[in-house]
């Protein structure tokens, strides 16, 4: 069971049986000031019955309003491990300052992310915002890249072409790449482990495994 609550201009206890209706809102559409089409309720509630649960609304008058919803869920019969990697204190302190990671990744949000998560480590790290740009980088920085971290789906150039062109670039095949993928079956992941990727993590982004997998493949040395 889950609740979203607000302290707004509550609803009164006549009105409560039609919040759900389309295109209904509390205030009166002549005198109101809070803008809005009156479908987002609609909307959430067929989702939650969609989803097999039930969703209903409390509230209390110039005080707030609370609206909870249920959702079933099974329990997993197995845990695919995301990695081989062991899971890390993400309070270790790692000092990665001589290490430099290229990080393919179009979405901001998702990059700011794992600025944060590399935040205290000291490495340094540099972006390519689709799998073109990541190649070109790679082809005039290569010497200096310990690792690299690769979106799956890009625009111009997705991860796995990106990884492939990578390949041939780097013969010696000495420098990880490990995908960013929101691919969550198994045979998929088993696909891009195929395609030449050392590794893989899972989105949502596990800060502790991202932290764990990155201080295990900066260990590798190049020849």
């Amino acid at each position: 069971q889950f609740f979203v609550r607000d302290t707004g201009i509550g609803i009164p206890a006549d009105k409560l049986d039609t919040v759900f209706n389309m295109f209904l809102q509390v205030d009166d559409f002549h005198t109101k000031k809070y803008t809005g089409t009156g479908v987002g309720l609609t909307i959430t509630k067929k989702l939650v019955e969609l989803l097999g649960g039930k969703i209903w609304v409390e509230s209390e008058l110039h005080k707030g309003t609370t609206i909870y919803f249920t959702t079933p869920f099974k329990i997993a019969q197995k845990t695919i491990k995301n990695s081989v990697a062991p899971i890390v204190d993400s309070q270790e302190k790692n000092d990665w300052s001589s290490k430099k990671i290229l990080v393919a990744e179009d979405i901001d949000s998702n990059y700011t992310l794992i600025q944060q998560i590399f935040k205290h480590t000291g490495v340094e790290l540099h972006r390519a915002i689709n799998g073109k740009e990541a190649v070109d980088y790679f082809k005039e920085s290569q010497n200096n890249i310990d690792l690299v971290l690769m979106d799956i789906q890009m625009p111009v150039m997705n991860g796995v072409e990106a990884l492939h062109q990578i390949v041939e670039i780097d013969k010696d095949k000495n420098i990880p790449v490990v995908a960013l993928t929101a691919f969550a079956y198994e045979h998929e992941r088993t696909q891009l482990i195929s395609e030449g990727f050392h590794d893989l993590i899972v989105k949502p982004i596990n800060h502790h495994l991202l932290l764990a997998l990155t201080k295990k493949y900066l260990r590798i040395k190049k020849n």
